[in-house]
């Protein structure tokens, strides 16, 4: 990962063009060789189609991939499988030791009641993490040194503000409904201060 260096983001891209070459290679080899494929797993390549996928460790994806070969990680898969729905998280405070989370859900991965492949290659192709990422991404230009007498100029990606209608139409939810969840909740939390409130203002034991 670059950590925001360019020099190491350069490096990174160009180690990403390694893998990308490497994995077609990989590609090439299983449908020269289908016998082997059968041979050491016991299916064959007509059967089947061949997603050729990198998975980093670290939380990194391009939506498409490059030139054929999907890029994701093992951190979106992951969520992938244990939680069909995105939500955007709401923090209410009830009461100085009591704080609720309300969660509205904003987008289904798997638009069943099961993760299905189709659901699994739209992950791959462009993870919803992606999609968020790539909304509030505020792109701007930036100059930095190379040497004493060179200075490049690149773009540094910063996360910008949400929002919600922009997000709506990316995921296909509606905002307004949001909206009005998030309204109503609220009103909820409010009521419950004030009971909490009324509550501890009453004396205890008939005490005036």
């Amino acid at each position: 990962m670059s950590d925001n260096h360019p020099e190491a983001g350069f490096y990174f891209a160009r180690q990403i063009d390694e893998f990308v070459d490497q994995t077609q290679r990989q590609v090439e080899g299983l449908k020269a060789h289908p016998e082997l494929v059968e041979l050491a797993g016991g299916i064959s390549l007509d059967e089947y189609e061949i997603v050729p996928c990198i998975l980093f460790s670290q939380p990194f994806s391009e939506p498409d991939g490059r030139d054929g070969v999907l890029i994701s990680d093992w951190s979106g898969l992951t969520r992938f499988f244990e939680d069909r729905y995105f939500k955007r998280l709401h923090h209410h405070r009830v009461s100085p030791k009591l704080e609720v989370m309300h969660r509205i859900a904003i987008y289904d991965q798997w638009r069943g009641d099961t993760p299905t492949p189709e659901g699994l290659l739209r992950h791959l192709r462009k993870a919803p993490q992606t999609n968020l990422m790539l909304h509030r991404a505020d792109v701007r230009p930036e100059l930095f040194q190379v040497t004493g007498t060179l200075v490049a100029s690149t773009l540094e990606y910063t996360k910008g503000d949400e929002d919600l209608d922009a997000l709506g139409e990316i995921l296909g939810f509606d905002p307004q409904s949001v909206r009005d969840l998030q309204a109503a909740f609220e009103a909820a939390v409010e009521e419950a201060k004030q009971a909490h409130n009324a509550a501890a203002d009453e004396p205890e034991n008939g005490q005036v």
